[in-house]
């Protein structure tokens, strides 16, 4: 299984100084060592029990419902049309649904998947449309915090200063996009709406702790 990163080398390269020549991060491998690693990581632990994330390294995207037979409480649903194998543990959701449900196991374009947060005992709470879209890509929210963090990190290799305000605006960034308080994240990592296919479900389709997103 690839490395699992939650922001690419790209969004990095993209905010960081552009000549990075001589530095503790001037090859992609040092920054995925050194910034994807820690923000894959600190991303994790401010979403317990929720956490990892799909994985940016081998981005899976445009993967479609293959059935037109999937019923609520099923543990499997066959795919076709995307790029990129889901891995276990890839968090994903469904078009207009809102429950998250975690792979199991990927073969043959077959996705076995729990649902439930941290125990990821559950089974499926509603239909799964055929054609509807998987949604199993890094989530943008996600995606923007990692970078973020991973950003902060390098500004502070680049510029030795543990008081370095960029690298601190940068940390800050991070914790906001993901609304963290107490150490927790706050913000749902997809949107959240209260008239999905599964929105008044029993256990609630957001665990404890874990505020609507807005937008």
């Amino acid at each position: 299984m690839p490395a699992r990163y939650y922001c690419s080398d790209g969004d990095l390269t993209d905010q960081l100084p552009d000549s990075l020549t001589g530095s503790p991060i001037d090859t992609a491998a040092k920054r995925d060592i050194k910034l994807r690693t820690a923000a894959r990581a600190w991303v994790d632990s401010v979403y317990p029990g929720v956490a990892p994330f799909a994985n940016i390294a081998a981005q899976t995207v445009d993967w479609l419902v293959n059935q037109s037979d999937h019923a609520a409480g099923d543990t499997t649903v066959t795919i076709d049309g995307g790029t990129g194998n889901p891995a276990v543990d890839d968090l994903f959701r469904v078009e207009n649904q809102n429950t998250w449900y975690s792979v199991t196991a990927y073969s043959s374009n077959v996705i076995t998947y729990a649902s439930g947060p941290p125990d990821w005992v559950g089974s499926g709470y509603a239909i799964f449309p055929d054609n509807a879209q998987i949604y199993l890509g890094t989530p943008l929210l996600i995606r923007t915090a990692a970078t973020h963090w991973a950003c902060g990190l390098g500004i502070l290799l680049l510029r030795r200063n543990p008081e370095d305000k960029a690298a601190l605006a940068a940390f800050d960034m991070a914790r906001d996009t993901l609304g963290v308080t107490g150490g927790v994240a706050t913000r749902a990592p997809w949107p959240y709406t209260d008239i999905a296919d599964d929105a008044k479900q029993s256990p609630p389709v957001m665990r404890s702790g874990m505020a609507t997103l807005e937008r």
